[in-house]
């Protein structure tokens, strides 16, 4: 993760699009989390 964002930051990026980045990444692994509880949930109610 690190070396990705010295990439982001390498090409020129701001650092407030890379942490808008991050949030949205954040956010979407929670979503994904949550969506596999809910299926897990399902199946075995």
């Amino acid at each position: 993760m690190i070396e990705i964002l010295q990439q982001l930051t390498a090409m020129g990026l701001p650092p407030t699009m890379i942490a808008l980045l991050i949030v949205l990444y954040k956010q979407d692994k929670r979503l994904t989390i949550l969506e596999t509880n809910v299926q897990l949930g399902k199946k075995n109610g």
